[in-house]
């Protein structure tokens, strides 16, 4: 599964056109990607990276249709490097869930359906 990181990591209070992801200092990306199904246990796993593969180890069922969503977490400074702000402490925010997206497994592995 492939998902794109968001344009920004939050929106300016005052419509700066600042990209947000480069205006703060970014510690660590978690995406955790969570998938549904009427008949299977649900399953979960994480990467750091904009796309994730769960197989059968991960306990996908081969045939199953599962729905699935990406939440992101973010942890960074709660402040920015555009004077006269500071970077400020570390703070974490996570999304709300992406939008559901639906899955098929082929073979013991999630392979997103084309459209």
């Amino acid at each position: 599964m492939t998902w794109d990181k968001p344009e920004e990591l939050y929106p300016h209070l005052d419509n700066r056109t600042n990209n947000t992801w480069t205006t703060t200092e970014i510690q660590n990306i978690t995406y955790t990607v969570t998938c549904y199904s009427a008949n299977a246990p649900t399953v979960t796993g994480t990467s750091s990276v904009e796309s994730l593969v769960l197989s059968q180890a991960d306990g996908v069922k081969a045939g199953t249709d599962y729905t699935c969503y990406v939440m992101m977490s973010v942890t960074h400074r709660n402040g920015t490097n555009i004077p006269p702000s500071t970077l400020g402490d570390y703070i974490t925010r996570s999304t709300p869930k992406s939008e559901e997206d639906s899955v098929t497994t082929l073979e013991g592995k999630g392979e997103k359906l084309k459209n």
